[in-house]
């Protein structure tokens, strides 16, 4: 095999479980359950998704897959969508639940491309919010021209920054902070939804919610870790 990952790793006993507030911009998306309201057999059925399209990402786009069995495919109902914070990948079961398979390719993908951009470590002093507009817009255009899988109906794309040998994430971030600076603060993005949730800022979303699940609905088996501490995890600056 191309990699080391142990076999283990395409079951879903890899999946663990982090409850607690659904917390995207101070509120929790209409109909998205917690954790401990979910059955064990609907986890199982979403996490055995989520491998089988990784595991289709080897063979179509090797590297994405690759790089996302090094991430650990993680639950989590503080979030609505996705996210990573350079170590794990995490889903709101619901939300993948809105998606078809390429859609979730698309997704996947993405938050490796997080980790890819080292995200975390080139941010430096620039603003969270803008940095990650930035990283969104690079990660999009990229696994568009790629083709790999489908961009969701969210997201923010734009053809304005489609060439990469002109459009770096620096470059991007440069260009919504002008933006920005003439119009009060806000840029084009601002209007149009991402597909995932960026951690690590200091801003809106950023926060810890109390621990009101208990991970009922565990697919662990009895040697996996098990986390119920409804905390956003914080980034290291060294996922890279």
């Amino acid at each position: 095999m191309p990699y080391s990952q142990p076999l283990h790793t395409f079951s879903t006993d890899e999946f663990v479980h982090m409850a607690g507030n659904t917390h995207v911009g101070g509120k929790k998306k209409d109909g998205f359950r917690k954790l401990s309201e979910i059955s064990s057999e609907e986890l199982n059925d979403v996490a055995e998704r989520i491998i089988a399209v990784r595991s289709v990402m080897l063979q179509r786009c090797a590297f994405f897959g690759i790089m996302a069995i090094g991430l650990r495919l993680t639950f989590a109902d503080w979030l609505d969508t996705a996210a990573t914070d350079g170590e794990r990948i995490y889903f709101h079961p619901d939300f993948v639940k809105t998606m078809d398979n390429r859609e979730l390719m698309f997704v996947v993908a993405h938050e490796v491309g997080h980790v890819y951009q080292m995200a975390f470590a080139r941010k430096g002093s620039r603003d969270h919010k803008l940095w990650n507009y930035a990283l969104d817009y690079v990660i999009n255009n990229m696994l568009v021209e790629a083709k790999v899988g489908k961009m969701p109906s969210i997201g923010l794309l734009d053809a304005k920054y489609s060439d990469q040998s002109v459009w770096g994430s620096e470059e991007v971030y440069d260009d919504l902070m002008e933006q920005a600076q003439k119009n009060g603060g806000k840029c084009s993005a601002d209007s149009k939804g991402t597909l995932d949730e960026h951690l690590g800022g200091d801003g809106e979303g950023e926060g810890e919610g109390e621990n009101e699940g208990d991970g009922s609905g565990d697919i662990n088996n009895a040697n996996q870790d098990y986390d119920t501490s409804g905390s956003r995890p914080k980034p290291s600056n060294s996922e890279a």
